[in-house]
């Protein structure tokens, strides 16, 4: 899940781990109080109950994400604030990076099966 400038990155990790044979999908979520307000059905068929292993990915405060991963799920993104760079060197100096996400996904047995990429 990402929503934003994450949506192009997670993007390319979601096709990586699809060729990997990985059943992975992205869910963009532009805003999460209209998704809220969503009736359970919906939310349900965008976020299937059965799914656990969610992955979200956001450049700022991880805590918003925490409500839709669940406990199983793994959140990447930023605790801290006070950088200032160009985007590429703050993306690699942070890890939204492909690789480190899908090493981040490997690393925290979100998909047990994988090894590191």
């Amino acid at each position: 899940m990402a929503t934003g400038s994450e949506v192009s990155i997670a993007l390319e990790a979601t096709l990586q781990l699809q060729a990997k044979g990985v059943q992975a999908r992205l869910v963009s979520v532009p805003s999460f109080e209209l998704f809220r307000s969503q009736s359970e059905e919906y939310k349900n068929s965008i976020l299937s109950p059965s799914c656990k292993k969610r992955v979200a990915i956001e450049a700022a405060g991880k805590s918003s994400w925490y409500e839709f991963v669940g406990f199983d799920g793994l959140v990447i993104g930023i605790d801290r604030y006070g950088a200032s760079a160009p985007a590429k060197i703050l993306a690699d100096h942070y890890g939204f990076t492909t690789k480190n996400i899908l090493s981040e996904i490997a690393k925290n047995g979100v998909y047990k099966h994988l090894s590191k990429f």
